[in-house]
């Protein structure tokens, strides 16, 4: 029989308690007379502060400089409003409201700096799809320069100064692929993704950079995507599925270190997909199953708020750390 030395490589190496062990190592732990292996455990979900205003479908800017922070804009009525909340990791204040009501916007940047656009504002517009962006300062927001398309239900996100924005709902009910770039003055349209949809997932870094996820076509069959697609600033490519076709899911992060969660499949959902760059993989549920929720941040530190019929809940997710097991016979 083989030596776990000659199957590994390495011998057993004597270390007291867990100093300086990695991922998947066996050890020997001189402090415990014990032999232990060190593996990466699952990421976790676990609620935050409430909302004070409970939304579905709104944007919500990338995480800022601090764990589980976000900035949350317009609200998922109908009626729509412009009402925006900040979240410093334990509680969401209410902050200056947009100056253009919607529902079913995308965002982008920071909690200083970020970018809304698109949605709805129906039933008090005429037409009620909006082209509107607006940009934050960390104080309030300013009207800049309109998408070219008109629609809610995007998709999107990036910095405050390089966005993309993809798919949605415009006039007549109709789903559009369309795809427009933002580079800190005005939106120019670029190469439509390969599958028109809306309530698609996003994980963007900037207008050269992005993944989009699921999403939903009436009228096409099937219906409901599990299709991803990737954004070089040029081009769109497809990538890996969703293991879970859904729509209405929340999404954040890189085309290399992505999350999606919550959706409808149907019914709701509370499954998370993590995806690595080349593949999705299931990984720990949301407490809460529902669709239209909105997320910010990252692999390692992310937060999920709202959700429908209009909740009020968040959710931060933590990164997977290592876990130590003491082996017995």
């Amino acid at each position: 029989m083989a030596t776990y030395k000659e199957t590994v490589g390495t011998s057993v190496a004597n270390i007291s308690g867990n100093s300086g062990v990695v991922d998947g190592q066996l050890w020997y732990d001189t402090s415990s007379s014990a032999f232990k292996y060190q593996y990466l455990g699952a990421g976790a979900w676990a609620s935050g502060g409430n909302l004070n205003t409970g939304r579905e479908s709104a944007s919500s800017q990338n995480i800022g400089s601090a764990p589980h922070s976000a900035l949350a804009a317009g609200n998922g009525g109908p009626p729509a409003s412009g009402i925006t909340e900040l979240y410093n990791g334990s509680a969401w204040t209410e902050v200056n409201n947009l100056n253009t009501v919607r529902y079913g916007a995308a965002g982008s940047g920071t909690t200083t700096a970020g970018l809304a656009f698109g949605g709805e504002n129906y039933p008090s517009a005429s037409p009620p799809y909006q082209a509107a962006t607006e940009t934050w300062n960390g104080t309030c927001w300013a009207e800049v320069a309109d998408l070219n398309t008109a629609r809610y239900a995007t998709c999107g996100g990036g910095t405050k100064t390089s966005a993309l924005c993809a798919g949605g709902e415009f006039p007549g009910y109709a789903t559009t692929p369309v795809a427009e770039t933002w580079n800190g003055t005005c939106w120019a349209e670029v190469a439509n993704p390969g599958q028109a949809r809306r309530f698609s997932g996003a994980a963007v870094v900037d207008n050269t950079s992005g993944l989009i996820f699921g999403g939903l076509n009436p009228g096409q069959s099937p219906s409901i995507y599990a299709l991803t697609e990737l954004w070089n600033g040029s081009a769109w490519t497809e990538v890996a599925d969703l293991t879970t076709a859904r729509y209405g899911s929340g999404g954040t992060g890189t085309v290399t270190a992505a999350l999606a969660f919550g959706g409808d499949t149907p019914p709701n959902t509370g499954k998370t997909e993590e995806y690595n760059g080349t593949s999705w993989t299931e990984t720990t549920d949301m407490s809460t199953a529902t669709k239209f929720m909105f997320g910010s941040g990252t692999t390692a530190s992310a937060l999920a708020a709202g959700g429908s019929p209009a909740l009020t809940r968040t959710e931060e997710w933590t990164n997977p750390v290592l876990v130590s097991k003491t082996l017995t016979e």
